[in-house]
């Protein structure tokens, strides 16, 4: 399965985690909702470079209610 990732400006607490919540689509078409804690680079990448890119996403919004993004329609 390849998955096909945006991010959004929302950031969720998932077991004491602050995850932003990304929304995409299987290379089937099936939509997802990812929650993502943590990025990093691989060995051979500078984390520099991924640091950059992910200085330019939104401004994170904190969603109090994690239910709430669950039931909202992905983009």
């Amino acid at each position: 399965m390849t998955l096909t990732l945006s991010p959004s400006e929302q950031i969720v607490s998932i077991v004491s985690s602050k995850c932003r919540v990304w929304h995409g689509r299987t290379d089937a078409g099936t939509k997802v909702i990812v929650f993502i804690p943590l990025l990093a680079a691989q060995a051979d990448t500078p984390q520099a470079d991924l640091e950059r890119e992910l200085r330019s996403l939104p401004t994170p919004t904190i969603v109090p209610n994690f239910g709430a993004v669950l039931s909202r329609n992905a983009p």
